[in-house]
């Protein structure tokens, strides 16, 4: 059968034929013999409608497995939002997220879908992490039904999934139901095959659901609740176990399914960590502000030791300041060897002297700051950051380098006494308290802190919005303005930019499911 149109990847050697009028039977599938240049294609899938076609072009261009990925959207569908009713046609793949350079907390990337609430008028986007999509891959070996077969291009869409997976509503499970259903709906099913010639008597076990549908025929020497999670069982075939997941994947607990992940090579990172620390002579500059800091809504201050900060704005401070003046309520110790100093730069200096006498040392929007320490004292809170390099949160993110972090002044805590302050905690935090009280107990003010412009410079909190929150740790990469391009080559130019580029090593990963032995 000729398409009306033939999409062809022969690159990721697949082939998709759309074919505007509906066949007898969707499902079956469709004679591809006279479909040209596909010699050598092993994945042909044939589709009927301009927007099954257009998703199956993104499932396999993003080398998903479409057989997984539909019966992903099948139990999605029925088990995660089982009261918005969806349609038929309602649930489709958007796209997929690989795993960034700059890392989050999601592992494997995301896959994205869409579906569309009627009553509201409104598309809602739904995420998922890589990880449910690989438990379903490893299902789809283990579940019969996804064995598609025949000559040509497979129809593999949702109505192909209902055939395969519904049981209609009044008909009996093909197999022995035992009538034990959980929270979540879900029940046994079993079944004998009796003794032959070659075998000896079995007794297989599955997993339905209430609502018809299975999620796995009796396929599984065993299969019981497990210990952790709702809506999670232990289940047990060929002398291996597994997790059968709430929507209908399947999770071998050392994740031997799962692709190798990209790991920052934590040992290298380190050195060229500390590389970027000494490079430059460390300095420390002032920035004092008339706000408040802000809590959540649990009232935890937004800056907590050990967290990181994202500037959000050109951050402007001094090295110039001491006692805070009346009405400071928050001071900022920024310990830096990247600041610029903008009275240095060839040209500024003299269109503007002001800069001289704050002695004015800039931070750009997408530098990063690790909370070192915040305390309070006579009225003053004290919040000490460290700038590091823009790729540091992902890689503390990914190899639980805060330790690490915590610990960059480690070497110079053995001149401390045994027992001292300052040998049980950071040396920075120490150093930072002891200079911020006698600053405040004996210090002067500086006249440059009541200057009018100076103070509406530094007005604002670093890292925070003007909603109350932090801002995002992701690079804001535009160029809002001619001014802000000015100052960014600038900092540019004086080595304020400069990062440490992480190296990435292949590791498969603990599972997030299995947390011991099932028993």
């Amino acid at each position: 059968m000729t398409p009306d149109t033939l999409y062809i990847d022969p690159r990721r050697r697949f082939a998709i034929g759309y074919f505007s009028e509906l066949p007898p039977e969707m499902t079956l599938c469709v004679d591809a013999s006279d479909w040209e240049d596909t010699d050598g294609i092993p994945i042909l899938r044939a589709v009927y409608t301009l927007d099954d076609f257009h998703e199956k072009i993104s499932m396999l261009d993003e080398d998903l497995d479409d057989v997984s990925v539909e019966r992903m959207k099948f139990f999605m569908a029925r088990l995660m939002r089982p009261g918005l009713h969806l349609e038929r046609r309602d649930l489709r793949f958007a796209g997929r997220d690989r795993v960034p350079a700059w890392r989050d907390d999601v592992e494997h990337g995301r896959l994205h879908f869409t579906y569309y609430l009627s009553d509201e008028k409104a598309m809602v986007n739904v995420e998922i992490p890589m990880l449910w999509y690989y438990d379903q891959l490893y299902a789809c070996t283990i579940d019969p039904r996804m064995n598609f077969q025949g000559e040509g291009a497979l129809v593999v869409n949702n109505a192909s999934m209902m055939l395969k997976l519904a049981t209609p509503v009044g008909r009996v499970y093909p197999y022995f139901r035992e009538e034990s259903p959980d929270d979540a709906g879900m029940i046994f099913t079993h079944t004998t095959f009796r003794r032959t010639e070659y075998r000896p008597t079995i007794r297989l076990s599955g997993l339905a659901h209430v609502n018809g549908f299975t999620l796995f025929p009796p396929v599984f020497d065993s299969i019981g609740h497990a210990m952790w999670g709702k809506g999670h069982f232990v289940a047990y075939i060929n002398g291996t176990s597994g997790v059968v997941t709430p929507l209908g994947g399947f999770s071998d607990i050392f994740l031997r399914h799962l692709p190798a992940m990209p790991v920052v090579d934590l040992d290298k990172y380190l050195t060229d960590l500390e590389k970027w620390f000494s490079s430059r002579e460390m300095q420390v500059y002032y920035r004092d502000t008339d706000k408040a800091v802000p809590t959540d809504s649990e009232g935890t201050l937004l800056y907590q030791p050990g967290s990181f900060v994202r500037a959000g704005v050109f951050v402007d401070a001094t090295a110039a300041l001491g006692r805070p003046a009346s009405g400071v309520r928050t001071r900022y110790m920024i310990i830096s060897n990247r600041g610029v100093k903008l009275h240095d730069v060839p040209g500024i200096a003299d269109q503007n002297p002001s800069l001289l006498i704050w002695d004015l040392t800039i931070f750009d929007y997408n530098a990063i700051f690790y909370v070192v320490e915040e305390f309070f004292y006579k009225g003053v809170r004290l919040i000490v950051l460290l700038q590091v390099p823009p790729s540091l949160p992902g890689v503390a993110n990914d190899n639980m380098t805060r330790d690490a972090l915590d610990g960059l002044d480690r070497n110079y805590r053995e001149m401390w006494p045994e027992g001292s302050r300052a040998r049980r905690a950071s040396l920075l935090s120490v150093a930072a308290q002891d200079a911020f009280k006698e600053s405040m107990d004996y210090g002067a003010i500086n006249p440059l802190s009541m200057n009018a412009e100076w103070r509406s410079r530094t007005r604002d909190l670093i890292g925070i919005g003007a909603d109350g929150r932090l801002l995002s740790l992701k690079p804001f990469l535009e160029t809002r303005n001619e001014t802000v391009e000015i100052v960014r080559d600038i900092l540019d130019a004086e080595g304020g930019l400069e990062d440490v580029e992480p190296s990435y090593g292949l590791v498969t990963r603990p599972s997030p499911l299995y947390r011991g032995t099932e028993e």
